[in-house]
């Protein structure tokens, strides 16, 4: 027979958990209205929208965000305690999403599942989104509009303590790491801005760094990129094993997809491809003015699309400040007004118009003391992000043990 027993548990308590649906343990409503227009921004009553339940919220929502100016009469207002789940939205297993208010009076909007019950709100915001999300995506019903019904929510299946104040503590218990984990994201997002910022300032030469020595660093010179450029990416030999890559917006380049087979892609992967060395640059012409450029931090010379331009920098230039700058505000604007094209998505920045750009470039010597603070900055915000990511898998691990 089935022990409803969780493997990791506060020693206080006892007993094995109790199995229901959540029609058994809870009361339905649903929310009314309060459209985007309704919204202002200091009306007389809180409110939550259901757009909001997958964007802002998370298992508890302690500061609302909305407010109206709607009568009460006219709005469905919550009780303390209540648990909220989308009831429409385009994806079935981001509508499975829970959140406890712990404020009465808040207006809730339509298409918003309100469940009441005498459950810890807290414990059970965190037991559906993480034991039964599944199971929730499952009875949700649509194709190009998704919806999720109260009658359907009544027949899911859980399992909950024996007492109410295992769940108490359980749900005080995760929100606390949660709390912690925000805070470190709140850190993360501050470091990120804080460098965005600084870039901007360094760019512009409003701040200024000094030689050890105190002294100044020369003025800045007005440069063309094709003095200190090298075209690169010679074509691999046919035996070459170097490996396949891809250039992204948002992680520069990174190892191609398992999913890219080389033989259904290419005739002749001989001509296909460019070899890009460590510390050599790839930009993607159609893409550079959304930020498509990036140095190879990788040890390894890895294959990149032959459509691609690839290139080096001379001794009088940082490769990593070059790099920072190539996707800095000031160059994304130069891209913008340079690419050209008959329709907005294929106009491209041609290799031979980039490297006749000229910019003001700072000496060597203060280009390595950008790259250097920038680094520093780096390691802090990859620091900070492992942190959270730790939390994270912990809080997960941690609820696989503490739920049944």
């Amino acid at each position: 027979m089935e022990q409803n027993l969780p493997s990791l548990r506060f020693p206080e308590f006892e007993g094995c958990w109790e199995r229901a649906t959540l029609g058994k343990i809870a009361s339905f409503a649903k929310g009314k209205g309060i459209t985007k227009s309704d919204i202002c921004a200091e009306g007389n009553i809180k409110c939550v929208r259901y757009g909001e339940l997958y964007t802002h919220y998370s298992e508890l929502a302690e500061h609302i965000k909305s407010s109206t100016n709607l009568p009460k009469k006219e709005l469905v207002l919550s009780l303390q305690n209540d648990v909220l789940i989308p009831a429409s939205g385009e994806s079935a297993i981001d509508m499975a999403t829970a959140t406890c208010v712990k404020e009465s009076g808040l207006g809730l909007g339509g298409d918003i599942n309100i469940i009441r019950s005498k459950l810890d709100g807290i414990f059970l915001a965190y037991y559906l989104n993480n034991s039964r999300k599944i199971d929730i995506a499952r009875y949700a019903q649509g194709i190009s509009v998704i919806h999720l019904y109260a009658a359907q929510l009544k027949l899911l299946k859980i399992c909950v303590p024996p007492t109410n104040d295992e769940a108490i503590k359980l749900g005080e218990f995760l929100s606390q790491i949660d709390k912690s984990r925000m805070f470190l994201r709140e850190k993360l997002e501050v470091l990120k801005k804080y460098k965005k910022g600084l870039l901007q300032k360094l760019f512009k030469q409003e701040v200024r760094f000094k030689n050890k020595d105190g002294s100044s660093f020369p003025d800045w010179q007005m440069r063309k990129f094709e003095d200190f450029i090298t075209v690169e990416g010679k074509y691999p030999l046919s035996n070459d094993l170097s490996p396949l890559a891809s250039l992204t917006i948002e992680n520069g380049i990174e190892a191609k997809s398992a999913r890219y087979v080389r033989g259904f892609l290419v005739n002749n992967e001989k001509d296909a491809y460019k070899l890009v060395c460590p510390e050599h640059f790839v930009s993607n012409p159609m893409n550079l003015r959304f930020g498509a450029i990036a140095k190879n931090n990788t040890d390894k010379t890895v294959k990149i699309s032959k459509y691609y331009d690839v290139f080096s920098v001379d001794d009088s230039i940082n490769a990593d400040y070059f790099e920072l700058y190539l996707k800095s505000y000031e160059m994304m604007k130069t891209y913008h007004r340079t690419a050209t094209g008959t329709l907005e998505e294929k106009k491209r920045v041609h290799f031979s118009e980039f490297i006749m750009f000229e910019k003001m470039m700072p000496s060597k010597e203060e280009q390595n003391k950008i790259s250097e603070v920038i680094s520093r900055l780096d390691e802090n915000i990859a620091n900070l992000s492992a942190k959270v990511d730790a939390i994270v898998s912990f809080k997960k691990s941690l609820m696989q043990q503490m739920f049944v």
